[in-house]
């Protein structure tokens, strides 16, 4: 009797059921998502035992750092590895070896992380099965399993998105999706139909004697309320651009020296506009245009930016964005570098590199619209 029972509960630990489904076709919405759900422990075993529904992607992996990596023999052992983690697995890539197979467990999953989603004829990327396969979030949101408890939510990729969805939201803080991960960033929901995120927001006090330039990542977002945080451009918005187009760039800033309210965006509907675009994400090089230079004002703008700008890109910048993406030669900037002496404001001279005090009371703030 005695053996009888530790079979039967070796029987209880051992049971894992797995279904493999047919393969998923690959689109490019990847409208599906992984959800992994573990039952309590048998009231007669002494481990517990889960239950685990895989679809997969032949040819596919998510190239991704695995959290660990395993030699085993089958697929089923594959699945095994991924259950003893207690969800902190998300999704596995299968790679068929000689002899078994190398089993990669991986932290995240194909919907939050889809752009990391590549192809590779020798990898099956395996998913497992939620809600969020059912597509229930509006166009414009995205499906984000919540494990614990077997269901979603609906996380929106922009602030323009948003609003768009929700009209009557405030300007303030938001969770969006970017680059697979929920951020905390502050949308302007007001100015020209609203929609706009801030990726940098730093001001000098009317001591004027301005901070060194903070430049920091993603995951630094809250350090915008400090009014000395922006966002590494160069790296990051080809990042943003990549998890969610970016559509316009908006310059606004103030000097009580000049007395004149910049606030002024890219029109990417025209030629310059859109070439501005491509210049601030490094794929343009500097040259000339043609005024208005593809620039628009906006409501509350005081300045000849958008009328005189003749020039996109500055030769001695170290952030495209903010480094005198467009300005008039010799005259009007919109400029941010410590290197430089410059944080100018629509400032028709520029400062000697040699001045002592070239800082100026003011603030600068710059948004993206995706």
């Amino acid at each position: 009797a005695s053996m009888m029972e530790a079979l039967k509960y070796f029987l209880y630990y051992a049971l894992i059921l797995i279904f493999y489904n047919e393969s998923v076709e690959c689109s490019q919405q990847h409208m599906f998502s992984p959800n992994i759900r573990y039952q309590a422990s048998h009231g007669n075993a002494s481990f517990n035992y889960s239950y685990i529904n895989l679809k997969y992607l032949k040819a596919y992996k998510l190239n991704i750092t695995p959290s660990a990596s395993y030699n085993v023999n089958n697929k089923s052992q594959c699945a095994k590895e991924c259950l003893k983690t207690k969800g902190d697995c998300k999704s596995t890539n299968l790679r068929e070896m000689n002899i078994g197979f190398e089993c990669e467990i991986l932290g995240e999953d194909i919907y939050t992380s889809d752009y990391q989603l590549v192809e590779d004829s020798s990898i099956t990327h395996f998913i497992i099965a939620n809600k969020c396969l059912q597509n229930p979030c509006r166009r414009g949101s995205k499906c984000i399993p919540i494990y614990q408890n077997n269901s979603y939510y609906c996380a929106y990729s922009s602030c323009r998105i948003m609003k768009k969805i929700e009209p009557h939201l405030p300007t303030g803080y938001y969770n969006v999706l970017i680059a697979g991960k929920l951020r905390k960033v502050f949308c302007d929901m007001d100015e020209d139909g609203g929609g706009w995120m801030l990726v940098g927001n730093y001001s000098v006090p009317s001591t004027q004697v301005g901070p060194e330039i903070n430049y920091g990542d993603l995951d630094s977002f809250e350090e915008l309320s400090t009014g000395n945080f922006l966002l590494d451009s160069n790296i990051y918005l080809p990042v943003i651009d990549s998890s969610s187009p970016i559509n316009e760039f908006r310059f606004k800033c103030y000097k009580p020296s000049t007395n004149r309210a910049v606030d002024i965006t890219t029109d990417p509907s025209t030629h310059w506009g859109a070439y501005i675009n491509r210049y601030i994400l490094g794929r343009e090089l500097r040259t000339s245009c043609q005024p208005p230079c593809g620039i628009r004002a906006l409501t509350n703008d005081q300045s000849e930016m958008s009328t005189k700008a003749n020039r996109i890109g500055h030769r001695n910048i170290v952030q495209l964005f903010y480094g005198a993406a467009f300005f008039e030669d010799g005259r009007r900037h919109v400029f941010l570098q410590d290197s430089l002496n410059y944080h100018d404001c629509d400032d028709t001279t520029v400062p000697s590199l040699t001045q002592n005090s070239p800082w100026h009371e003011g603030y600068w703030k710059f948004f993206v619209r995706c």
